[in-house]
C-alpha cells in the first residue's frame, strides 16, 4: 500500500499536461514516500503519463454544469467525492503553478501529528492553533487558507462535497437567496472549504510551503521591492523551503517565462520586483515544451 496520494486537477486549455508530468518527477526527484498520483479532469483523453491515473469529475455525469464549475475553481472540490481518491491515504493536493523544491514527507510527519485538512495560511496570526482565540475573539469567523496546496484524508471530508452539491443545487435552482455568510462561502473553492470544514482546518509554516506573492513581494512602494530582491530578503527563499505556488494572477506561468529582469509585477498594492532567473528558467522550459 503507498504511503499517500498526490492529487491534481487539470481541466480546460489553460495548463499543458505537461505541467503535471512535471509536478510529477519533482515529487518523486525528492522523497522516498511510496505515492500514488490521481488527476481530477474533465476528460480522459489527456496523456499525462502511465503514473498518473485519470478520474473525471463524478458531477459531470449526474449533469452538474462546466460553466458553474469555473466559477471561483469549484472544479477542484470535486475531489472530496467518495469516488475520487483512495478514503484513507494522506492526500496531497498541488496547484499546478507550484514548484517542488524539497521533501514533502516532512509535510506528512507534521500532518501526522495533528491531522485536519492543511491548506496555506492567509492570516498573519495562525488562529488554528488557538481555538480560545475563536470563541473569544472571533464568533462567526474561521481560519481561511488558500487552496494552493493541501493535504488531507478524503473520507474524513466527504461532507465538503455534500455541502457543496447542497448549495450547488440552492444557487442553480434559485430556491432561496444566500445570506452574506454563505455567499463568501460560495464564492470560492478555498473559502467554501474553509467554511465547510471550519474547526479541522490547519496551516502549514510558510516557511516550510510558501506563496510567492507573500515572500517575494513588498507592500505599497515599488522602490522597496526592487531593495527586498536586491538585497535577498526574502525569507522563504531557504533550503527548508519545500515547495512555492505562484498563486495570483500577475504570477502566472505564461507571463513569469517572459518577464525581463527589472519587470515590476503588481497584485493589488503588493510589488515584486523580478529578478528570479532559476524560477524563470523553469517556467520558460515548461511554457515552451506545452505550446511545442
Amino acid at each position: 500500500m503507498a504511503d499517500a496520494q498526490v492529487a491534481f486537477v487539470l481541466y480546460g486549455d489553460y495548463y499543458h499536461p505537461i505541467f503535471v508530468k512535471s509536478l510529477v518527477s519533482q515529487i518523486r526527484s525528492k522523497t522516498a514516500l511510496d505515492l500514488d498520483f490521481v488527476c481530477l479532469t474533465d476528460r480522459l483523453d489527456r496523456d499525462l503519463g502511465a503514473d498518473v491515473r485519470l478520474v473525471v469529475h463524478p458531477g459531470l455525469a449526474h449533469g452538474l454544469d462546466m460553466e458553474r464549475l469555473r466559477e471561483g475553481c469549484k472544479f477542484k472540490l470535486g475531489l472530496f467525492h467518495p469516488d475520487v481518491l483512495s478514503p484513507d491515504l494522506p492526500t496531497f493536493f498541488f496547484d499546478l503553478d507550484t514548484m517542488i523544491t524539497g521533501d514533502i514527507a516532512e509535510l506528512l510527519a507534521i500532518y501526522e501529528k495533528n491531522p485536519g485538512i492543511y491548506l496555506l495560511p492567509f492570516h498573519m496570526v495562525q488562529v488554528w492553533k488557538y481555538p480560545w482565540i475563536e470563541r473569544t475573539f472571533r464568533k462567526g469567523k474561521y481560519f481561511y487558507g488558500t487552496s494552493s496546496m493541501m493535504l488531507f484524508k478524503p473520507r474524513d471530508f466527504y461532507g465538503i462535497y455534500e455541502d457543496f452539491q447542497r448549495y450547488y443545487d440552492i444557487v442553480s435552482e434559485n430556491r432561496r437567496p444566500l445570506t452574506p455568510g454563505e455567499s463568501r462561502a460560495w464564492s470560492t473553492d478555498e473559502q467554501f472549504i474553509c467554511w465547510s470544514a471550519q474547526g479541522r482546518t490547519r496551516g502549514f509554516s510558510l516557511r516550510k510551503f510558501a506563496r510567492f506573492r507573500r515572500g517575494f513581494s513588498a507592500p505599497y512602494w515599488p522602490w522597496l521591492a526592487r531593495l527586498k530582491t536586491r538585497l535577498g530578503l526574502n525569507p522563504y527563499r531557504s533550503r527548508a523551503l519545500i515547495g512555492l505556488t505562484f498563486d495570483g494572477a500577475p504570477f502566472k506561468p505564461s507571463l513569469l517565462a517572459n518577464c525581463k529582469p527589472g519587470d515590476l509585477l503588481q497584485e493589488r498594492k503588493h510589488f515584486v520586483y523580478w529578478d528570479f532567473p532559476d524560477y524563470q528558467e523553469h517556467w520558460k522550459a515548461l511554457v515552451s515544451a506545452g505550446v511545442g
